[in-house]
């Protein structure tokens, strides 16, 4: 998108923390600038109309700075004064306005989105990472709101204020089931149904029938044994080596990681390794509209 309005594409990016800002982990937002010649220039934060790097504020019920960090931004007219205005997703889960003042300038504190119930907020029970993309996604003249989530699926928020009105978004609901229970985080390459975990979202009409369909990518870890194992071989060692994992991470629980058990981390991992070979990789699934 042009986003400060000087006819040259720019790209827009959010980051996961700036641990040096102010002592905080401030998920700045990053533009790269196109040129003339569309080429880049070289990425620099993105600046609020205070000069100030653009970033969430930090919310004091949430633990570690989720609320701040891992943004996803994504710029459209949202409240249609002409200008773009930023809708911002982060680790938490929740869903945020920076209002546009033109030529790539945004107030600098931004908004919660709200639900019919209150704050728009992915379901907790799906581990955070909102990632908003705007569309009209039901044809009906105003725009509604799709997410991803880090445990998967795809999520909406329908905006039922109608064409030229201010933005009013129904609760998020799911659109797209998350992974089925015996799949895996990971997971068999001949064992992969559906869309893993880590999903971002695109609509966009792919077949040409008029309707939008929906892209999803996701994040993907698929296992094989390793040369000379067998399958009943695998499976019983990855067994006992998740039940061991699941011990050691329960009597960290509360206490941290001290040395031993970082010792005793690092020996089931090199475990690990001699039985299973791991491909980290990901899929981009289309999902076609009836």
């Amino acid at each position: 998108m042009d986003i400060d309005a000087d006819g040259h594409p720019d790209i827009l990016s959010g980051s996961y923390a700036d641990p040096g800002r102010r002592g905080s982990m401030a998920g700045l937002f990053q533009v790269l600038r196109g040129t003339p010649d569309r080429t880049f220039e070289t990425a620099v934060p993105l600046l609020d109309a205070d000069d100030q790097p653009l970033a969430l504020p930090q919310a004091n019920d949430r633990p570690q700075h989720s609320n701040t960090i891992c943004t996803r931004p994504f710029a459209v007219d949202w409240d249609g004064d002409g200008d773009l205005d930023l809708i911002v997703g982060n680790l938490d889960g929740s869903f945020w306005l920076f209002t546009g003042e033109g030529r790539g300038r945004f107030a600098p504190k931004a908004t919660p989105l709200r639900g019919h119930s209150g704050p728009l907020l992915l379901d907790r029970n799906l581990g955070g990472h909102s990632d908003p993309f705007v569309i009209d996604f039901d044809g009906d003249g105003d725009l509604d709101l799709l997410s991803g989530s880090a445990t998967g699926g795809v999520f909406i928020a329908l905006n039922t204020a109608g064409p030229g009105k201010p933005p009013t978004l129904r609760d998020m609901v799911e659109l797209i089931a998350p992974p089925p229970k015996d799949q895996d985080v990971e997971c068999r390459p001949e064992n992969v149904r559906a869309p893993s975990r880590a999903t971002r979202v695109w609509a966009a009409d792919m077949n040409g029938d008029g309707k939008l369909d929906v892209l999803v990518g996701d994040n993907a870890s698929l296992i094989s044994p390793a040369r000379g194992i067998s399958d009943e071989e695998f499976e019983k060692r990855r067994t006992e080596w998740s039940e061991a994992m699941a011990a050691l991470r329960e009597r960290a629980r509360g206490n941290g990681l001290n040395e031993e058990r970082q010792e005793e981390m690092q020996r089931l991992y090199e475990q690990r390794r001699k039985f299973l070979i791991e491909d980290r990789t990901g899929f981009v699934w289309v999902y076609l509209r009836k």
